[in-house]
């Protein structure tokens, strides 16, 4: 679709599968040669509520992204519900 500014609310830091995720959408916005804008990597830890809040400030953000990829379903359910 076209999107360049491209989020991501990343999980728990603590458990491997963030970190893996984490490296994941890096490596692919390198690979787009697509930049990562200070503030567009937000932490949260897997849960609903963290990812609401994760995705608000994504959402209030001066210059917002056009797409948000979370790390677990949970999170992106919050990203809808924002």
């Amino acid at each position: 679709l076209g999107h360049r500014r491209i989020a991501f609310i990343a999980g728990d830091p603590a458990h491997r599968a963030s970190i893996d995720r984490e490296a994941g959408f890096r490596a692919a916005m390198r690979a787009a040669g697509l930049p990562l804008a200070d503030g567009m990597v937000q932490g949260a830890d897997f849960s609903f509520t963290t990812g609401r809040t994760a995705a608000e400030r994504l959402l209030t953000m001066a210059v917002r992204p056009t797409a948000i990829f979370a790390a677990n379903d949970d999170m992106a359910a919050a990203v809808y519900a924002t």
